[in-house]
């Protein structure tokens, strides 16, 4: 059974990680709705009572992030290690394998190139690569996500209400 008071602090974290995120998943960038499920997400894995791995970040605010479903998915990252030089006194002072959504631009690591109905994701750093096949952003579902996001932008700057009526209905099928 949980305890309320731990139930009561991961809902005002919750709140609180939606708007510092601008209610994005920390790791793909695409809004948290678009995904599925979000979810509280330790970036330093605290492990398990079996395995634990880095307990002293269990509630160092910098380790803590929403993910959705698509990146936190337990086959994905789980308790796989994504420090690679830890500080048990300063979590600041860690190296991360992966890019750190509070400590990294993700401009730095990343590039994409946008088609019709996809928008692919490219490395441009080995910390690019490793998150980007530690959260498979490369996926059919990251890459289509990124793609409706790219058609909404564009179709906000179709001045015709009935067109712009049209296409939504339209890619509202697809």
């Amino acid at each position: 059974m949980r305890r309320p008071e731990i139930i009561i602090f991961k809902r005002i974290l919750k709140k609180q990680l939606l708007i510092a995120q601008d209610n994005k998943c920390a790791y793909c960038g695409l809004p948290l709705d678009e995904t599925g499920k979000t979810e509280i997400e330790h970036l330093a894995a605290k492990g398990g009572a079996a395995r634990p791995k880095h307990v002293e970040y269990t509630f160092e605010i910098d380790n803590l992030y929403l993910a959705c479903n698509l990146c936190n998915s337990p086959l994905k990252k789980g308790n796989k290690e994504t420090v690679v030089s830890k500080d048990p006194l300063s979590y600041s002072n860690c190296i991360f394998k992966i890019v750190h959504p509070r400590y990294d631009i993700p401009g730095q690591h990343y590039s994409w190139v946008t088609e019709m109905e996809k928008v692919m994701i490219q490395p441009s750093s080995s910390k690019g690569d490793a998150s980007i096949k530690m959260f498979e952003l490369d996926s059919l579902a990251h890459s289509e996500a990124r793609a409706r996001l790219e058609m909404q932008k564009r179709l906000k700057n179709i001045a015709d209400p009935a067109q712009l009526s049209l296409i939504s209905s339209i890619l509202g099928y697809i």
